[in-house]
């Protein structure tokens, strides 16, 4: 077996892994993001507010639109 059927093999794995546990992906992303807002909320320092907002902001390129609220 040559090294891309290998390399396509793991992708396929991958892939497979990715489809079948999205809901629960998106449901931990979704949680780590409201853990670290309350986080954020009870910090004084605007440093973690900024770093989490390019993290949102970044879920948001990716199409995970998570409430602000």
């Amino acid at each position: 077996m040559c090294i891309i059927d290998n390399m396509t093999s793991y992708m396929n794995n991958i892939i497979s892994w990715v489809t079948e546990n999205f809901a629960s992906i998106v449901a931990v992303a979704g949680a780590v993001v409201m853990l670290a807002r309350v986080i954020v909320k009870l910090t004084p320092t605007p440093a973690d507010d900024s770093i989490l907002e390019k993290v949102v902001s970044f879920l948001k390129a990716i199409g995970l639109h998570i409430d602000p609220k």
